[in-house]
């Protein structure tokens, strides 16, 4: 949850990037599954914001994820 929290409070796409690439290795399939709870929860509590930012940042985190 706090790597989720902190993509949040990133100010730009650029920063979440960043953050995705230096933290990789740390990543695995569970935090997808996770964010995509966040995510309908966050759209649950009429977040959209919030939830639309958190949904464009889980194909990069998948991306890192599966490459090698």
């Amino acid at each position: 949850m706090r790597f989720i929290n902190e993509l949040l409070a990133l100010s730009t796409r650029e920063e979440a990037e960043t953050m995705i690439k230096n933290q990789a290795k740390e990543l695995d399939d569970d935090i997808l599954t996770t964010m995509q709870s966040v995510v309908d929860q966050l759209q649950s509590d009429k977040q959209t914001e919030l939830a639309a930012k958190l949904q464009d940042y889980i194909p990069l985190v998948r991306k890192e994820i599966e490459t090698p």
